[in-house]
């Protein structure tokens, strides 16, 4: 049977069954090393890296698959670059500079053109358009530049938030960055049909739409329904304009006012015991109520998500959403914002969440009390979020559309 992707152009689908030869693919692009299957004692400790659980999936299925993978990351902490090598998979690490947009990220470039160099493979998949993107273009091998976010929204809010002169330079430059990569790259994905219709026709027709996806077989994600904690929680990383997590504290005061039983889990960088979030709820005697957790593991992140009886999610802006379709597939009910990018999609427009106006933190309160006291309700939303998500998100699908649309594109090129 074909694997069908939305929007390809010129490419003849074939069956992932009559593979005749495995491929060499190199993934360039943040990756959370832990996760991978790798073999890391006999190497001693683990780097810091740049972390995206994903990504080690993607890897990971890559490999499961049949694939030799050669993963080329980033990382501070690190003197000179590293390579690490198993059967299946090789792991090429760059020296990460923690102040890098200073210069566009040369140094790092410069790392991982001598690492993707050194290191060839049949096609590679540089994720986001900027320093991996840039560096993968420097190779004589076909590129697939996966695209997931709006650089120039991103900019716009960072630019409502008002920082400092050094800060919303770094913006500035990874949008020039993402303006380059978008006008000299030939193969793209976007992770969502929002993110693709941000791009002129021109770039339109060089990209094709793969969604995000959750790994069903990681043992983090096995899902045991369960009795659900008296706590709502909200996961994300920054306290910035695009989160909106100032609405979300103040929705949940009001919310409050009428059920003392329930709190609030703030989750995330920025989230920590008077980190901003927990500034902000005390400058405004918005203290009840609220744990502020900071950032969490990865496993400690999945099972507060899976206890809680609601996600409210109130980012303004997302390009896919990985925490509320995490979400879906832990039975966990999501409220998200109605104009918030690829939210509505994620929640069917309605049918696989509840919808808000996330600019108002009464409809926010308003849609957690529906949400909270209507057992059936929640339950319905659950059950159908969960089965749309494995219909349409799960990792088997979405990494076979990634190595057909490989396949295709070393044909046409070979």
């Amino acid at each position: 049977m074909s694997i069908s992707i939305i929007g390809i152009v010129n490419f003849p689908l074939i069956s992932v069954k009559l593979f005749l030869e495995y491929m060499h693919i190199g993934y360039a692009g943040p990756v959370s090393l832990d996760l991978l299957n790798f073999d890391w004692k006999q190497f001693g400790a683990i780097p810091t890296g740049y972390p995206f659980p994903m990504a080690a999936f993607f890897v990971n299925g890559l490999m499961k698959k049949g694939h030799n993978v050669t993963v080329f990351t980033t990382s501070e902490g690190l003197d000179i670059p590293v390579t690490l090598k198993s059967d299946k998979l090789s792991i090429c690490i760059a020296r990460r500079e923690a102040h890098a947009a200073r210069d566009f990220f040369s140094s790092e470039r410069e790392g991982l053109i001598e690492l993707m160099s050194r290191n060839p493979v049949d096609i590679l998949n540089a994720h986001w358009t900027y320093e991996f993107a840039l560096a993968g273009l420097k190779m004589p091998v076909p590129v697939v530049i996966t695209v997931h976010d709006y650089a120039l929204k991103i900019l716009y809010y960072k630019f409502r938030e008002k920082p400092g002169f050094n800060e919303f330079m770094h913006w500035v430059v990874r949008f020039l960055m993402n303006n380059k990569t978008l006008r000299k790259g030939k193969h793209f994905v976007a992770v969502s049909e929002y993110l693709y219709n941000t791009l002129s026709q021109r770039k339109k027709n060089k990209s094709v739409i793969i969604n995000d996806f959750f790994d069903e077989e990681s043992s983090e994600l096995k899902y045991e329904p369960r009795t659900k904690d008296n706590y709502i929680v909200s996961v994300c990383n920054g306290f910035g304009y695009t989160k909106n997590i100032q609405n979300a504290i103040i929705a949940f005061s009001i919310f409050r006012k009428k059920n003392k039983d329930i709190r609030y889990h703030l989750i995330g960088t920025g989230m920590e015991p008077d980190g901003p979030a927990c500034q902000f709820a005390k400058k405004n005697d918005l203290l009840d109520g609220i744990d502020f957790m900071g950032f969490l593991s990865y496993d400690m992140a999945v099972k507060e998500n899976a206890g809680s009886l609601v996600n409210l999610h109130s980012s303004r802006e997302e390009s896919f959403g990985m925490s509320v379709l995490e979400s879906q597939i832990f039975g966990t009910v999501v409220i998200g914002g109605l104009k918030s990018g690829n939210i509505p999609y994620l929640l069917e427009h309605g049918e696989a969440g509840i919808l808000c106006n996330i600019e108002d933190p009464n409809d926010i309160a308003a849609k957690l009390e529906i949400c909270v006291k209507d057992d059936k309700l929640r339950n319905r939303i659950e059950d159908y979020a969960r089965s749309r998500a494995y219909e349409k998100f799960s990792s088997s699908i979405i990494i076979d559309k990634y190595i057909t649309l490989f396949l295709n594109i070393l044909k046409q090129e070979s």
